[in-house]
């Protein structure tokens, strides 16, 4: 088996080459020795598993016997991939290379998927738009948006009106790879139908991404992950939440 893409190449250690946390890898499994009538492919299925060695996954190959797979690690450190081949006849494949007194009937390919970084920007908005990570992205802040003390844990960015905002300095995060994003927000009671952005990334035409409180024909507000809306590009919603987003009482929090 090997790593089609390159992105999680065989080996033990902390070998970057484009993977990472959220980042998917495509793995392609192709046949040993040829076992079928007259030297044919005779693989039915793939079994896989990536952890261990239930084997939960199975899927029939190509024309040729190989087979591409993808997976997306939701952690960093080191994984194995373990894959065996079952024929027509129900016989289960055995190692290329046997080990003596090892009675598996699979092979294992190992691979390490790099931690996340740290924050690009960490901005608590306790009393202004510092950013306390060690790359000083720190927030301009537009209109009539200001600091509150009555945050979460701290103070808080308080806006009320649509130009209210917080400006970061340019571009700090590529959206073609994986990152994420997360805050504590409050929204007043009697939001109503409108939409309330939290954070959104800003580009040429409309947002490729943002975090907002919707509602959106529904029958409650929810939080949404999407892009923005434009002439040339419509709403996208990538997820919602599971379930209606709560709104803050007084001083509480939800």
């Amino acid at each position: 088996m090997e790593s089609v893409d390159g992105k999680y190449l065989a080996g033990t250690s902390n070998i970057e080459n484009g993977g990472g946390v959220g980042v998917t890898g495509r793995f392609k499994f192709t046949p040993g020795t040829l076992t079928g009538l007259n030297g044919t492919n005779d693989i039915h299925r793939y079994q896989w598993s990536i952890g261990s060695t239930t084997f939960d996954k199975s899927a029939a190959p190509a024309a040729d016997g190989s087979l591409t797979i993808a997976f997306t690690p939701l952690a960093g450190g080191l994984y194995q991939l373990n894959v065996r081949s079952v024929d027509k006849a129900g016989n289960v494949s055995h190692r290329r290379t046997p080990e003596p007194g090892t009675p598996a009937n699979y092979e294992s390919y190992q691979f390490h998927v790099p931690d996340g970084s740290g924050p690009v920007a960490h901005w608590p908005l306790d009393t202004d738009g510092t950013d306390v990570s060690p790359n000083s992205h720190n927030l301009t802040f537009t209109s009539g948006a200001a600091t509150d003390p009555a945050g979460y844990s701290g103070g808080a960015f308080k806006v009320g009106d649509t130009s209210d905002g917080a400006v970061a300095p340019g571009q700090l995060v590529d959206t073609a790879g994986a990152f994420s994003i997360a805050g504590w927000v409050r929204v007043q009671p009697g939001a109503g139908e409108w939409t309330r952005t939290a954070i959104s990334f800003d580009d040429d035409f409309a947002s490729p991404v943002m975090l907002s409180y919707r509602k959106d024909g529904r029958t409650a507000s929810y939080w949404s992950l999407g892009t923005s809306c434009h002439l040339s590009q419509p709403c996208v919603r990538i997820a919602w939440s599971d379930a209606p987003a709560a709104e803050g009482s007084g001083p509480t929090w939800p």
